[in-house]
């Protein structure tokens, strides 16, 4: 009875990675660790095609401006200038260069504004 449960259960073992030897004669707790490890790399390709998505939708949206025959525009918009963060710590990096260009933004805005100021005073 619980042999025909095993051989049913093999192919899908052995799909996932796991050797014919691991299965009959390994430790029963390594079937466990093989289906959480195949669960985690297949939440991991969705993440990655999920990603490879969200790349495509950018690139196309940012080229729609072109090819909209009713848009006045007509040019690209910019791409992504950076990867997306995938990491906590990615996401904390990519705010802080955000705050830096913000801020330097408006040193070089108030830089521009002191020199218009300093010709109109001579």
């Amino acid at each position: 009875m619980f042999t025909t449960v095993f051989e049913d259960c093999l192919p899908y073992y052995l799909s996932i990675g796991m050797s014919n030897d691991e299965y009959w004669n390994g430790d029963c707790s390594l079937t466990v660790a093989y289906r959480k490890a195949w669960q985690l790399k297949q939440e991991q390709k969705s993440r990655d095609y999920w990603l490879m998505g969200r790349y495509v939708y950018d690139a196309v949206s940012a080229c729609y401006p072109v090819f909209n025959p009713l848009s006045k525009e007509k040019k690209t918009l910019p791409y992504v200038e950076e990867p997306y963060p995938v990491t906590e710590e990615g996401r904390q990096q990519a705010e802080e260069r955000q705050k830096r260009r913000e801020y330097q933004k408006w040193i070089d805005y108030l830089s521009g504004f002191e020199k218009k100021q300093d010709v109109k005073n001579q």
